[in-house]
């Protein structure tokens, strides 16, 4: 009988142990990835707000930035391991995306100025927005 629970004692202790060491194998937690992601996350944001500084004097320059910016983002998305943290890094990058693509219309036509800095109006407003919820994600 004591034999019987013995191993009854080790085999469950043995399962507890392999859940739980496979439960820890699946990535980082929210906290360590958003602390990796961070630091990432502020050069991009310097980048951005160097660019967009710029944006009116050099509408060519803000081209190559933001197509610069958005592999740079999406290179950062691909190294994410956490899927809560991804997903809220998402909208990051859709918005980087299409700031691009449309400072990329914009500067077809060299005498539009105004659309890139419109370009640049609704990128920071969903930056903003995503922002909010990256914040939100790694507070909790």
């Amino acid at each position: 009988m004591r034999i019987s629970l013995r191993r009854s004692v080790v085999a469950g202790t043995t399962l507890l142990l392999a859940v739980g060491l496979s439960a820890c194998s699946t990535g980082p937690s929210v906290a360590d990835a958003c602390a990796t992601t961070n630091k990432d996350l502020s050069a991009l944001v310097t980048d951005a707000q160097n660019i967009v500084m710029n944006s009116a004097s050099d509408p060519a320059a803000t081209a190559a930035g933001t197509k610069k910016l958005t592999e740079q983002f999406t290179a950062l998305e691909k190294k994410i391991e956490n899927e809560d943290v991804k997903k809220a890094v998402a909208p990051l990058g859709a918005a980087y995306a299409a700031l691009d693509a449309d400072v990329a219309k914009a500067t077809a036509d060299s005498s539009n100025t105004a659309g890139v800095l419109d370009a640049m109006e609704k990128f920071l407003d969903a930056s903003k927005k995503a922002q909010a919820e990256y914040r939100k994600v790694c507070a909790a």
